[in-house]
């Protein structure tokens, strides 16, 4: 009887001990489940891939590796109506080492992805994504207007005479989506490119290839034929210019010079230029 009693007192010890320690375990695992994981802000920027300007209105997408949604929202905008502004995105992640895709969207660009990886977090109090350059999807053809079925197409002069200035109309000319400046320029009446950069029109060398009357690249004509688009370019002049130092004196005291100068749309001037002008954009927030 004394034994039987004593395995019963055994039996309950155990099971005290036992409840105990599961209700500390139950008790740990609840404190754990509410503390909130540390985070770390996951900058980005977007902007129009050539000019460089911020693109209000981006919708951003956050996305695990596996593509499953994160979070969304749509860009915010630093130094808004300066030639500074940038328009950038902030996601907090959870500090710890992880691989991200960032989807960037606007109603006229493709759609932008960028990966980002972040490392190293207990060095880093943020991480900063490589930026969205966004390509803009070309215009809508204004020249085709559809009545039922009925379409009536408009003929635009793609050359027109100013005085002893050839101008050229960049949309009366048919090029590829994406085409570059070096397309249109093969495409001008009187114009051959050679394969080093050089232009002639009319069998005569054009001196300056200038955009909106300044020599940015400074005789590298490459620079802007193969990375201008042409969505972006207005008109096309060719001319006599008078040097400088003619200008200064009021006569002329040196040979004219054979420019080509490139007009950009009115939207794309003030990014683009401005981008030029100061050799860069901003990363600014």
């Amino acid at each position: 009887m004394k034994g039987l009693l004593k395995f019963i007192g055994t039996l309950g010890l155990l099971y005290g001990v036992s409840s105990g320690m599961a209700a500390r375990a139950q008790e740990t695992g609840a404190r754990e489940d509410t503390t909130q994981v540390r985070t770390i802000p996951l900058w980005g920027h977007v902007k129009d891939g050539f000019t460089y300007a911020a693109l209000h209105g981006t919708f951003v997408t956050l996305m695990r590796e596996d593509s499953t949604v994160v979070d969304t929202m749509h860009v915010q905008c630093f130094n808004s109506g300066t030639p500074q502004e940038d328009t950038y995105y902030k996601f907090d992640v959870p500090a710890r080492r992880a691989r991200y895709i960032i989807k960037a969207e606007h109603p006229d660009y493709y759609p932008e992805y960028v990966d980002c990886a972040v490392r190293y977090v207990a060095r880093n109090p943020y991480v900063d994504a490589r930026h969205h350059e966004m390509r803009r999807r070309p215009y809508a053809s204004f020249a085709d207007r559809s009545l039922g079925e009925v379409v009536v197409k408009a003929t635009k002069i793609r050359v027109a005479y100013r005085g002893d200035t050839v101008v050229y109309n960049a949309d009366a000319f048919n090029l590829s989506e994406g085409a570059m400046l070096n397309e249109l320029v093969r495409q001008l009446p009187g114009a051959e490119l050679k394969p080093n950069g050089e232009i002639y029109v009319n069998g005569r060398k054009v001196d300056y290839l200038t955009l909106n009357g300044t020599d940015f690249f400074k005789g590298d004509n490459r620079k802007m034929l193969d990375n201008l688009p042409v969505f972006t370019v207005q008109q096309v002049k060719v001319y006599d210019k008078t040097t400088d130092r003619s200008e200064f004196l009021g006569y002329d005291t040196e040979k004219k010079a054979y420019v080509m100068d490139v007009s950009l749309k009115r939207e794309y001037n003030t990014g683009y230029m401005a981008n030029v002008a100061a050799g860069g954009g901003t990363d600014s927030r």
